[in-house]
């Protein structure tokens, strides 16, 4: 382990902080930002390659399809706990957190000859189609549950209608 004094001198901290200020995520940040020395040489050789196939996509002109990536993880952690109720926007982040990793495993595996190591990692990004469909059969761009999202709910949804207009027709009388 390097020393904290070595470390000063070289203003490790300082140089971490206009690394973070490259990262599109909060969490990405936070890593750098909390990023240490590698202790040994085999480690510090990976992450070297990986950072230079990183570097060689780039190269290519591609970027990846990395938009806003939320943080999800205490939604997510809420979510695993039985009869737990999500807020349907939080629904819709976790969608377009689904959809963000599925793209971006496909530009991956598109480039695994480029960068076969990041392509190894990507095959831990989850990917799931039918989880996508199944939320965007039920909820709106808008955060909203369909009317059909299912049949109890176009029943209930057509009685609330059938007497709201009974409502309007003995107001108007």
């Amino acid at each position: 382990m390097i020393e904290i004094s070595v470390l000063a001198k070289l203003e490790y901290r300082k140089i971490l902080g206009y690394i973070a200020k490259y990262c599109s995520t909060e969490i990405g940040k936070g890593d750098v930002l909390s990023a240490v020395p590698f202790n040994d040489i085999q480690t510090a050789d990976y992450e070297g390659n990986l950072v230079t196939e990183a570097k060689e996509i780039l190269i290519r002109n591609i970027p990846p399809p990395l938009e806003y990536v939320p943080d999800l993880r205490e939604v997510l952690a809420q979510s695993t706990i039985e009869n737990s109720v999500l807020e349907n926007k939080k629904i819709l982040e976790i969608l377009r957190l689904s959809v963000i990793s599925r793209n971006l495993s496909n530009f991956l595996k598109s480039n695994a000859e480029t960068a076969p190591k990041i392509y190894s990692i990507s095959r831990n990004l989850f990917v799931d189609k039918v989880f996508e469909h199944h939320i965007q059969k039920v909820i709106t761009e808008n955060g909203e549950v369909k009317e059909n999202a299912s049949s109890q709910l176009l029943s209930i949804r057509k009685e609330i209608n059938g007497k709201k207009d009974e409502l309007i027709k003995v107001v108007n009388r």
